[in-house]
C-alpha cells in the first residue's frame, strides 16, 4: 500500500523564495521503499545556487544575529505552530519516502515541536550570559555565522530540526542539505519555515548532489557543518576541512552498540528491551542494539527467546497498525544489508540462528540473529555498523570479560547494562566509553533533555539535543573597569612621563 502524496517538486529555497526547478545533471527521484512508486522527482541545486544560498545566508546573518533573542524566539514559536499544523503531512511523507512505520513517523513529526520548546527553555540556559560573583566581568555567547545542516534519512526531519532550531536560536543562519532519500520531507518542512515568516536568507533549502554538498562544506562563508550520518561521510567532511580548523564540525556518525546481560538480570525485561533495541525502525537507528554480551545464567534461554523473536519479524506494510517493521529505506540500503548479513551467514565464526530473508515490499527484509562461536576482537561483524535489523549474541564467563569486550569498540554511542545491581551500573558508567549508558532499558530512545552524542567513531565530542546550542555558539569573555578609573603606576618600570 502506497501513500498518495502526489506533490510537485518546488525547487530550491533561497533568500525566502522558491526557485523554479531547472532540469540538469544529477536529477534523481525519491521512491517509496515498500511499493516502489516514485514519490518526488528532484532537480538538485547546481554549484552556482550553492554559492548564492551561502552568500544570502551570510548577508541575512548580519541582521539576524543583531535581533534580541526574544525576537528570534517569536519566529521559532511561529514555526512551531506551522509544524503542528503540518504534522500529518510530515508523517505521511516520512513513511512514504523512507518506509518508517506511520506510528513512528507521527512521533517523529510531533517531536519537532517539542524540540523548539526544549531549545528555547532548558537548552537556551546553557548559553545564557554568566556573571561570576566577585568579578568585574562576564562571559556571553555569540553565533558563528552560516551553518550547513546535512541531514540523515533515518530520522529525516527530527535530527535535522534539532540542529536547525539550535542554530537559529543562537543567531546563526542555515543552509539545509537533506538526504536524497527524503526530499519531500524537507520540502514540507521548508514550507513551514516560509509560512512562519523568517527574514529572507535566514533559512535556505538545497537538495543537492555529493559534488554540490562538498562545495557547501568547503565554502569560505560556511562556519559550521552539523552532520548526522555514517562514519565514512563524516570522515570525508573532516578531510575536506583540514585546512579550515576554524570551522565547527558537529559529527554524529552512528554506533555499534552493545548490551551486557548480567546473571542477576530480569530475563523477560531483557527480551523485550533487546528486541525493541535491535529491530525497531528496522534496525535503522544509530542507537540500535547490535551486540548482546551475556554471562552464563541467561545465555541459552535468552538466545532461544531472541531467535523466536527474530524469526517472527519481517518487514510489512508500514501504514498498518499491526506492523512492527517497515522496509529498509532504499534499494541501496537493502543491497548493503543483504551483502553484510549473507556474509555473516557463511562465516564459520558465527552460527546462523536466523539468516538473511526478504520481507514484504520492494526493500523488505527479515530480522537476523547470529551467535558468536569463535570470538575475535577484530571480527568485522562485531566491529562495523550494520544499518539494519541485525543482531549478534555472545557468551562470556563473567562480568569482567563482558566489560572487556564491550569496551573494545571503535564506536561509543549507546550502551546498556541489565542488572539488579547499581554497583554494576556504576561500573558501566566508568568502564565503557560511550555517550549514552542506559540501565535496564534499550540502547535506543534518547531524550532531548539530555546530551546526545558519542565518542570514538561515533562522534567528535559535539553532543546534540540539550547541548546543541553550545556547538552553535562560542563564548566571549569580557573584563571591565569603571569609566575613568586608572592607576598611575601599574608597575615599577612604567614610563611615568606619560602622566600629565
Amino acid at each position: 500500500m502506497s501513500l498518495p502524496m502526489s506533490l510537485k517538486f518546488r525547487g530550491v529555497y533561497i533568500n525566502g523564495e522558491w526557485r523554479e526547478p531547472r532540469p540538469g545533471e544529477g536529477s534523481f527521484q525519491s521512491e517509496n521503499p515498500f511499493s516502489g512508486e516514485t514519490v518526488l522527482e528532484v532537480h538538485p541545486a547546481d554549484l552556482g545556487e550553492v554559492d548564492q544560498a551561502v552568500e544570502c545566508a551570510h548577508q541575512a546573518f548580519l541582521g539576524w544575529r543583531a535581533l534580541e533573542p526574544s525576537h528570534r524566539a517569536e519566529c521559532l514559536l511561529r514555526l512551531k505552530e506551522q509544524l503542528q499544523a503540518r504534522r500529518e503531512d510530515l508523517a505521511q511523507a516520512i513513511t512514504s519516502e523512507m518506509g518508517k512505520l506511520l506510528s513512528e513517523a507521527r512521533a517523529e513529526a510531533a517531536a519537532c515541536t517539542g524540540k523548539i520548546d526544549v531549545t528555547l527553555g532548558e537548552a537556551a540556559q546553557r548559553v545564557a550570559d554568566v556573571h561570576p560573583p566577585g568579578l568585574d566581568g562576564f562571559y556571553t555567547y555569540r553565533p558563528h555565522g552560516v551553518m550547513a545542516v546535512i541531514g540523515p534519512y533515518n530520522f529525516p526531519i527530527h535530527l535535522a530540526n534539532g540542529h536547525i532550531i539550535a542554530a537559529l536560536m543562537t543567531g546563526n543562519t542555515v543552509v539545509f542539505k537533506p538526504s536524497s532519500v527524503t526530499p519531500l520531507v524537507a520540502q514540507i518542512y521548508t514550507e513551514c519555515v516560509h509560512q512562519a515568516g523568517f527574514p529572507p536568507g535566514v533559512f535556505n533549502l538545497l537538495p543537492m548532489t555529493r559534488k554540490a554538498g562538498d562545495r557547501l562544506v568547503t565554502h569560505p562563508l560556511v562556519k559550521g557543518i552539523l552532520f548526522t550520518g555514517s562514519w565514512a561521510v563524516g570522515l570525508h567532511f573532516k578531510k575536506l576541512t583540514l585546512e579550515d580548523p576554524h570551522k565547527i564540525l558537529a559529527l554524529e556518525m552512528g554506533g555499534k552498540n552493545a548490551v551486557i546481560v548480567a546473571d542477576d538480570a530480569h530475563l523477560e525485561q531483557v527480551v523485550g528491551e533487546v528486541i525493541t533495541g535491535a529491530y525497531l525502525t528496522t534496525g535503522q537507528r544509530c542507537t540500535g542494539t547490535s551486540r548482546v554480551i551475556c554471562t552464563p545464567r541467561h545465555l541459552e534461554a535468552l538466545t532461544e527467546r531472541l531467535a523466536l523473536g527474530a524469526e517472527a519479524l519481517q518487514s510489512q506494510d508500514p501504514t498498518l497498525e499491526t506492523s512492527f517493521m517497515g522496509p529498509l529505506a532504499s534499494r541501496s540500503a537493502l543491497r548493503t544489508y543483504r551483502r553484510e548479513v549473507e556474509a555473516a551467514d557463511q562465516d564459520p565464526a558465527l552460527q546462523t540462528l536466523v539468516g538473511f530473508r526478504e520481507g514484504q515490499g520492494v526493500c523488505g527484509v527479515g530480522a537476523s540473529l547470529h551467535r558468536v562461536e569463535r570470538y575475535h576482537p577484530e571480527h568485522p561483524y562485531l566491529r562495523e555498523e550494520v544499518f539494519g535489523p541485525a543482531l549478534t549474541i555472545e557468551g562470556v564467563a563473567d562480568l569482567d570479560e563482558a566489560f572487556e569486550r564491550a569496551g573494545h569498540s571503535d564506536y561509543g554511542l549507546a550502551f546498556s547494562i541489565f542488572s539488579r545491581s547499581e554497583e554494576v551500573y556504576r561500573r558501566a558508567l566508568t568502564e565503557v566509553p560511550s555517550g549514552i549508558v542506559n540501565w535496564n532499558r534499550a540502547t535506543n530512545g534518547a531524550s532531548g533533555r539530555l546530551p546526545f552524542g558519542g565518542v570514538g567513531k561515533s562522534g567528535n565530542h559535539r553532543p546534540a539535543a540539550l547541548f546543541a546550542p553550545e556547538y552553535c555558539s562560542y563564548p566571549v569573555a569580557s573584563l571591565s573597569k569603571p569609566f575613568g578609573e586608572y592607576e598611575k603606576s601599574p608597575s615599577p618600570g612604567f614610563p611615568q612621563e606619560v602622566w600629565k
